[in-house]
């Protein structure tokens, strides 16, 4: 487990710190990384913050709800002012205990802009005496995952549209952090969308776990990233989450067998057409090199389907034997293959179970 953690930190630290929209003419990427250092949440209340005040932290993040579900239903009877007065006692309380303020602009999303803005603007202001050091970071929360990466929607649910806004009060991105949920499936192109208009950080998690639906998932981001341009230099040992994928099924929450990248069917063809390309170019039916970036193989599973191809793939790969297709021991393995599926199997052939099969036909190299 240590080793695999040690291994992890390869993969994740790089993700701390992104800095900026792609290479252009707006601003080049940033890899330097801040130190990791411990934090505390809190509501944004003045009693939360008295508790927070001793305890030696440099930050800590407040829970500053935003839209008018919480403000409205929490704070009776003044709703959205009652609101920004309560969060900004807590503010006050945290910037003279030398603590800087990470507000989290919970549920984002659904929240009026206005509010956001002048909110905003506020803890700008009680912050401009305190200098740098105690310079606010702001949270942007897509709580129920209703963010949308398109520029040309309503506010508050385009997430450039947001963070633009967020900007132009003179936020920089490493004021900006991006916390989104995956509850409609957009979670990858809405943390793209937020960085490419200057967001610096992004909050997720490897292999998407998380509350719900799961958080960003850090794999999938870092793999455009890098194709984007970004972290030309550091590149993140990818194969070391086939480790973490292992002790998830370990402690009984395995991945999805069609999970992106690591999942059991991620890299997985049982189309013979599929295998056909595979065998001929695989690069046809791989996004990339995924043995050589991930650490897994391209596989193939038979099915009625499947045809001679699969299984001139499956013993190639296993054997290092490409048998043309006229070979009489592939024939007759096919027909092994056929007869499974025309007596009414419905479950795909593993190699585990060819293997013997192939044995009996080819020889006892298998």
């Amino acid at each position: 487990m240590i080793r695999t953690a040690g291994r992890l930190a390869k993969v994740t630290v790089l993700w701390v710190y992104v800095a900026g929209p792609v290479p252009s003419t707006r601003m080049a990427p940033n890899c330097m990384l801040p130190p990791i250092e411990p934090t505390t949440w809190i509501r944004a209340t003045a009693k939360d913050a008295e508790l927070i005040r001793k305890l030696g932290v440099r930050e800590t993040g407040m829970l500053a709800s935003a839209s008018d579900y919480h403000t409205f239903h929490k704070f009776k009877p003044g709703g959205r002012a009652q609101a920004a007065q309560t969060y900004l006692q807590a503010v006050q309380i945290t910037l003279a205990a030398g603590i800087r303020p990470r507000l989290h602009l919970e549920d984002a999303t659904r929240a009026p802009m206005d509010f956001m803005r002048a909110f905003v603007e506020a803890v700008q202001e009680l912050a401009a005496p305190y200098g740098q050091a105690l310079r606010p970071k702001f949270r942007v929360c897509d709580t129920m995952g209703l963010g949308l990466p398109y520029d040309d929607v309503a506010l508050p649910r385009s997430i450039p549209r947001i963070f633009r806004a967020l900007k132009a009060l003179g936020l920089e991105p490493a004021d900006l952090e991006f916390h989104p949920h995956n509850d409609t499936w957009l979670i990858a192109a809405n943390c793209l969308a937020a960085i490419r208009e200057g967001c610096a950080v992004i909050n997720g998690t490897c292999l998407g776990k998380g509350e719900r639906t799961g958080n960003a998932p850090l794999e999938g981001l870092l793999l455009h990233l890098i194709g984007m341009g970004y972290f030309p230099n550091a590149r993140p040992d990818f194969t070391a989450l086939n480790e973490l994928a292992e002790i998830y099924a370990q402690m009984g929450e395995p991945l999805p067998p069609k999970y992106p990248l690591y999942g059991r069917d991620a890299h997985r063809t049982r189309a013979g057409v599929h295998a056909d390309g595979l065998n001929k170019f695989w690069w046809m039916y791989a996004p990339f090199d995924v043995p050589a970036l991930l650490g897994r193989p391209l596989e193939v599973s038979l099915t009625k389907d499947s045809g001679l191809a699969g299984l001139i793939f499956l013993i190639n790969q296993h054997l290092g034997q490409e048998l043309p297709k006229d070979h009489a021991a592939l024939l007759a393995i096919h027909a092994w293959v056929l007869n499974e599926f025309d007596g009414g199997r419905q479950t795909s052939i593993e190699w585990e179970e060819l293997a013997p099969v192939v044995r009996r036909h080819i020889g006892s190299q298998v």
